[in-house]
């Protein structure tokens, strides 16, 4: 993967010559070395992650969002069998949909969400930590 470089505008690996990137379809000449070395240390964020590939992690601010009304919105589902409710609040929309269409994967998906609530692993849309 020598001959690969990352897109300027939607960070998708594309070939080292390609002057358009075939995904997005931005002119990449216009990419500095500084833009290129960012995309070569930092991989493509997936879609589950809810973070933009050419938004940089930010994990030294704290979350908007409260610790406690994540966990009992992961909690609720058990009474109320409406999974997915955290997810959403916590910005993450396209899990909360596959949450609430698959119930929570059975209920085991937010089992873990709920560990990892309580255990300060969560993170919100943007890779930061809940409030506590």
């Amino acid at each position: 993967m020598e001959n690969t470089k990352y897109c300027i505008k939607c960070g998708a690996q594309i070939p080292a010559e390609a002057i358009i990137c075939p995904v997005c379809g931005a002119n990449q000449t216009q990419q500095t070395q500084a833009e290129q070395q960012q995309y070569t240390q930092q991989p493509v964020q997936q879609f589950f992650t809810g973070q933009q590939p050419n938004q940089p992690q930010n994990n030294s601010a704290v979350s908007d969002k409260e610790k406690s009304t994540a966990l009992i919105l992961c909690i609720l589902p058990y009474v109320v069998q409406i999974h997915g409710l955290h997810r959403f609040y916590t910005g993450h929309i396209g899990i909360g949909i596959i949450q609430l269409l698959t119930w929570g994967g059975c209920g085991i998906w937010t089992l873990v969400d709920l560990i990892q609530i309580v255990s300060d692993n969560f993170k919100d849309a943007e890779g930061r930590p809940l409030k506590s």
